[in-house]
């Protein structure tokens, strides 16, 4: 049987982001919605939050990776949310560069607004 942490963490990301979307709807009136983004080419990011028809933040999930995602560099600098993160299973250390941050995937849905 293959591995399916990285599919059981991209599901517990978009379970985290649901409920926040939902508790931004109920709580403040807000059109709180979540995207999933893909073009022509099959780019692709995980997740976008979009608040009131503004693009929010891009999350994009992965187990062990902390190279910056293609695709997710690609979008950030075409969709202009507010930051483009990256979220990874097993990282020690933050990263921040032009296009958005890699960081610990447990750390950032501690602190997620719920």
């Amino acid at each position: 049987m293959p591995d399916q942490g990285g599919a059981r963490l991209e599901n517990a990301v978009a379970c985290a982001l649901l409920k926040r979307q939902h508790f931004l709807s109920d709580t403040r009136g807000n059109l709180a919605e979540l995207f999933y983004l893909r073009d022509r080419e099959q780019r692709e990011v995980d997740f976008l939050t979009v608040i009131d028809h503004k693009p929010e933040f891009m999350v994009e999930v992965k187990s062990s990776d902390d190279q910056f995602a293609p695709s997710l560099r690609y979008f950030s600098e075409r969709v202009k949310a507010r930051e483009s993160i990256q979220l990874v299973h097993k990282l020690e250390t933050t990263t921040t560069n032009k296009y958005g941050s890699i960081q610990n995937a447990a750390q950032w849905l501690a602190n997620l607004e719920s």
